[in-house]
């Protein structure tokens, strides 16, 4: 073989090399990009379901509700924890819209957020922490709380209670009914 053709021979294996760590290199980093992606997901469930345990406590729980629904015999140190909780709480989602806008966040999962903003928004007292912190918070996030507030307002609050009661009714009624139509 000459020199000419073991330059070319050469060569052709560079290439090929190069191209396998191109091919390599993109399914690092596509795999790299839904590993975060899922860690930022994983992340988001968990802020949710620590904010769901906080609420199991006997003492914010409560609290909690008596402020979404503006209670009159709230005491000022209760509606300053309220108040805090209030402000955690809309940050948590106004960071959640931002990481939307910047495509960091999937539609369908920013959607899911704004559902859940939506029912938080029903509760007066709720809003009331937003009128206070308008000025505050990212102006396009204040644009969506707007139009969410609109939607909602005059429609009662979310009461879990009440909502899972009915539920739980109809679940029974409808098994019921399967029972007596099959006998069992």
């Amino acid at each position: 073989m000459s020199l000419e053709s073991s330059y070319y021979v050469s060569q052709i294996v560079a290439s090929i090399a190069v191209i396998a760590s191109l091919v390599y290199l993109a399914v690092q980093t596509r795999q790299s990009a839904h590993s975060q992606l899922a860690q930022m997901h994983l992340g988001r469930t968990m802020l949710m379901h620590e904010t769901m345990l906080k609420m199991l406590d006997p003492d914010l729980g409560p609290l909690v509700t008596a402020g979404h629904r503006v209670a009159p015999e709230m005491r000022d140190d209760e509606i300053m924890r309220y108040y805090l909780f209030a402000v955690a709480t809309t940050r948590n989602f106004e960071e959640l819209f931002r990481e939307w806008q910047e495509g960091m966040l999937a539609d369908d999962r920013w959607m899911t957020t704004r559902n859940v903003l939506r029912g938080v928004l029903r509760a007066p007292g709720y809003r009331a922490i937003l009128r206070v912190l308008r000025d505050g918070l990212d102006p396009a996030f204040v644009a969506v709380t707007d139009t969410l507030i609109e939607e909602v307002r005059g429609r009662p609050r979310v009461d879990p209670v009440a909502e899972w009661r009915s539920a739980a009714a109809r679940e029974l009624a409808e098994t019921n009914v399967r029972s007596d139509a099959t006998g069992d």
